[in-house]
């Protein structure tokens, strides 16, 4: 895998993350790249009647403190409100903490955009306060400092990257079994039937679906090895096959709910796949992150599958050309 793939993979792992954390969980997300980025960066932790006093991560060196704004996905803010939060997180920092210098008003946009009233509030707000820095900082911001970050520690926040050029044997015992009777147990409660159409040619469905041409070569690398996937099938008892793609394509169609209207909607449709469908007491797992190269290796190779098929993305049949 190039670099350039590699970094695009890890984009798009981390922007999953953004787009579905808030709270606490996006707190400690923040936490973790900052701390890496930084080694002056100390997190702050709430303690009794004391709480954090507005602080929720500092730079003591450089008077820099920041508070972080993660609402819920489903949540409608304003910029009114963020900045009534900033303004009252601000002055809690000034009771309890000194040197202040800098202010970063943490903000999960989700990539929308940090609202422009905002900005002009805070600037105004650095001029009164006589700051060095007073600023809103956003996803992207949050993304730069990811992006350099070494690829150990990228593993670290958002697991490996699938190994699109060869599967190690220990997989087909392990990893192949654990993923493939999980989505078979799934799959019995599924009440989506199975798409009754024909095979299109892979590369016309790949243009017609306007992949990243990432996640294409992705994908042609794996229905290449989905043979090891239809090897297991084969050997199982009873089969499992007609669940497992009844439950791929159900995940699908939550996908098309989740991402509509995203930038990059389709490629962020296959990541948030390829990691729906590994077993949820390894991906919600922190102890387990190094392991999920391994899982999202085979997974990918169970959505090339299903990609072929037409369990997962759009027939051209059914897409509207001009």
């Amino acid at each position: 895998m190039s670099n350039r793939q590699l970094n695009y993979i890890y984009n798009l792992l981390f922007k999953l993350q953004v787009l579905q954390r808030s709270g606490e969980s996006f707190m400690s997300f923040f936490n973790d790249i900052m701390s890496f980025s930084d080694n002056r960066f100390q997190s702050i932790a709430p303690w009794g009647n004391w709480g954090d006093g507005g602080n929720d991560g500092y730079i003591h060196d450089d008077g820099h403190y920041f508070q972080v704004y993660a609402p819920k996905p489903n949540t409608h803010w304003n910029p009114p409100d963020a900045f009534r939060k900033a303004k009252t997180d601000f002055h809690k920092l000034g009771a309890k903490w000194a040197g202040i210098k800098k202010y970063s008003f943490v903000i999960n946009d989700r990539f929308e955009g940090s609202p422009a009233p905002l900005n002009a509030d805070l600037e105004i707000f650095q001029n009164e306060h006589k700051l060095e820095l007073c600023e809103s900082f956003c996803s992207r911001k949050l993304l730069l400092k990811f992006n350099n970050l070494s690829e150990d520690l990228k593993m670290y926040i958002v697991g490996g990257v699938p190994n699109i050029e060869e599967v190690p044997n220990h997989f087909y015992n392990t990893e192949i079994n654990t993923l493939l009777m999980y989505l078979s147990e799934k799959a019995h409660s599924s009440k989506i039937s199975l798409l009754d159409i024909n095979v299109p040619d892979f590369e016309k469905k790949i243009s017609l679906n306007n992949l990243n041409p990432q996640i294409a070569e992705e994908l042609r690398n794996n229905i290449k090895k989905v043979s090891l996937i239809d090897e297991y099938l084969n050997s199982v008892k009873g089969g499992i096959s007609q669940e497992i793609s009844t439950f791929v394509h159900e995940i699908y169609e939550q996908s098309k709910l989740l991402f509509n209207g995203q930038e990059e909607e389709i490629d962020l449709q296959y990541a948030w796949i390829r990691d729906e469908i590994i077993p949820p007491e390894i991906r919600n797992n922190p102890a387990q992150r190094m392991a999920l190269t391994g899982y999202r290796t085979v997974s990918s190779i169970v959505l090339a599958k299903y990609f072929e098929s037409c369990d997962v993305y759009e027939h051209p049949d059914s897409l509207i050309t001009s």
